[in-house]
């Protein structure tokens, strides 16, 4: 049973158990290739390993001709951790021209402007960005400004 399987796995990754996790979603996936929900937590174990580019494939296969904006979110931060910082802008960059604009989303593009060398505009994108972000906007703007060497512009935060 899938849907088993992936429960006892989450349960393992909860406690840490990153191998066992891994088996019971392969045993998963194996009778039921379709069952999207275990490749989603498989891609989370894999991240959890330190295995950003077979995250990446596991969703590519999890998200079929549709993805849903949640799974293209955790499809661009595997690409970011993978340092694939243009598939990451490419597909935070899809989810805003369909109107998903949320805080996760604006600051992971950002990271991604950061990461592929663009500090000015991970800087705009945080300047437009609505709301309170807390340190984690702060800590962005501090490496896009530093990425940026102008110092003087610190101050101004």
């Amino acid at each position: 049973n899938p849907q088993f399987r992936t429960l006892v796995a989450a349960v393992n990754l909860e406690q840490g158990s990153l191998e066992q996790a891994t088996m019971n979603l392969q045993r998963a996936i194996a009778s039921s290739p379709d069952y999207a929900p275990a490749r989603r937590l498989l891609a989370q174990v894999q991240m959890a390993q330190g295995r950003p580019a077979d995250a990446q494939q596991t969703l590519q296969q999890a998200g079929g001709d549709r993805p849903t904006p949640d799974l293209v979110l955790m499809q661009a931060r595997a690409a970011l951790a993978a340092g694939n910082a243009a598939e990451a802008t490419r597909l935070l960059e899809r989810l805003e021209s369909e109107g998903v604009s949320t805080e996760a989303v604006r600051l992971d593009l950002a990271a991604a402007f950061l990461q592929a060398g663009r500090p000015e505009r991970a800087l705009k994108l945080l300047g437009e960005a609505p709301g309170d972000a807390g340190a984690q906007r702060e800590r962005l703007r501090l490496v896009a400004l530093a990425a940026q060497d102008r110092p003087a512009a610190i101050k101004g935060l």
